[in-house]
């Protein structure tokens, strides 16, 4: 018989209690233990310690379960409706029961767990906040109402705008900074778990795994125009809570020149600033296909300059080269926007002209011919060149050398009648 004592200790406390007998068969269970578990007793009745821990928690340690009450060292951590107990059993000896029994106590730790895990939670943002501070692109953070809650170092420097006078703020105030006005930013998109649409000015956009990277041509800093690139995600807390989003910004503005101006240098002719060889076959082809959709003419003039080996070794590799850049310069302002120059050689440019028969093309250059041997008289030797021209008709399918190789036909035909004539 359990001793008065024990039983009304057992009977009042607050945590769950157990009562093995020395058969380690299940004797009593006190209201805290039976509220619980909403059953009765005599539901748990002459149950072993292990089959009542297996039935009623789930046990984090199950492959080492051996819980039959005579080791007291045993801990058991379980889990019920989403908490977290410990459970352990101590011996009761004979001194305090006139018989040997088995005590089982059943502690929700719950709260001490997520406390424990909320001071890790804690520790770990005020590491990563000061660690945020010295990041060199602009980071900040939104809370799920929308207010700033992080507002780095390099943010206040990219925009002007102090912490001070950003932290706290929602209404997407940290818009203002970027955009001169409140509207949805990146950040904003990545909160609400979608893409922005093309409304908002943004390119280039991408969303893998929740997070959206994009780019934004239409942003000025401290007002000058700037282009930068973003990155935004949600965050979460330790349970898979959402708490709100993080962007990342950088300003790519002088990357993007020096990517457009290696893309211009690697298109042209060091020389005269036309096309270069490479670049021309591409629109040439560009073009084609365009006239395949549209039914209309392309012609392509071949073009050589004059007498250019005897200016070099006349007066000079420099005259010879100012001789070239003027050639190009009257093409380029001569002809139609939508005419294409091209240096291929060391004195040939290729000219494309979309939309014009063969014949209107060389009325076109002939003009500029005449045109140019009459301004530039000031250079010390006359200024000229020859030309030949073959037109493409939709659906004629020739490859591109060879309708090259036919507007070169052409031209040394115009230069055999020029040497005709002066011999």
């Amino acid at each position: 018989m359990i001793n008065k004592i024990i039983k009304a200790f057992i009977d009042n406390a607050s945590i769950g209690l157990l009562i093995f007998n020395k058969k380690e068969k299940l004797e009593t269970a006190n209201a805290a233990l039976l509220n619980l578990l909403k059953v009765q007793l005599s539901e748990i009745k002459g149950m072993t310690a292990s089959d009542f821990v297996e039935k009623f928690f789930r046990p984090d340690n199950r492959p080492c379960l051996n819980f039959d009450c005579k080791n007291d060292k045993q801990i058991i951590i379980g889990k019920r409706n989403d908490s977290s107990y410990v459970i352990r059993c101590f011996y009761i000896s004979r001194i305090l029961s006139k018989f040997s029994y088995y005590l089982m106590s059943v502690v929700d730790i719950s709260e001490v767990k997520e406390y424990k895990e909320s001071v890790e939670n804690l520790r770990g943002v005020a590491l990563m906040k000061g660690i945020i501070e010295f990041v060199p692109d602009m980071l900040f953070v939104i809370n799920t109402n929308g207010r700033v809650i992080v507002w780095n170092k390099t943010a206040e420097e990219m925009t002007g705008t102090p912490k001070k006078k950003m932290l706290g703020k929602g209404n997407y105030e940290y818009a203002v900074p970027f955009y001169g006005k409140r509207r949805p930013i990146l950040i904003d998109f990545a909160l609400k778990g979608k893409k922005p649409d093309k409304r908002y000015g943004y390119s280039n956009v991408k969303s893998e795994n929740g997070t959206i990277t994009a780019i934004s041509e239409h942003a000025k800093l401290k007002g000058k125009k700037r282009i930068l690139w973003g990155k935004a995600s949600r965050f979460y807390d330790y349970k898979g809570n959402v708490m709100g989003a993080i962007e990342i910004v950088r300003d790519i503005t002088e990357m993007k020149k020096m990517e457009k101006k290696l893309k211009y240098l690697a298109e042209r002719d060091p020389l005269t600033d036309t096309f270069n060889r490479r670049q021309f076959e591409i629109l040439l082809n560009h073009e084609i296909a365009r006239s395949e959709r549209t039914g209309e003419p392309i012609t392509v003039i071949y073009l050589d300059v004059d007498n250019l080996k005897e200016i070099n070794d006349k007066f000079g590799h420099e005259k010879g080269d100012e001789l070239l850049v003027k050639v190009a310069n009257a093409l380029k302002n001569g002809l139609r926007k939508s005419d294409i120059v091209a240096r291929v050689g060391g004195d040939e440019f290729i000219i494309v002209t979309p939309n014009l028969s063969k014949d209107e093309a060389l009325k076109l250059i002939n003009r500029l011919r005449k045109k140019i041997m009459k301004e530039e008289k000031e250079f010390p030797c006359p200024i000229d060149f020859s030309y030949g021209a073959f037109e493409i008709t939709p659906g004629s399918k020739l490859a591109l050398n060879k309708v090259v190789a036919e507007a070169d036909r052409e031209m040394y035909k115009m230069k055999k009648i020029k040497k005709g004539q002066t011999n």
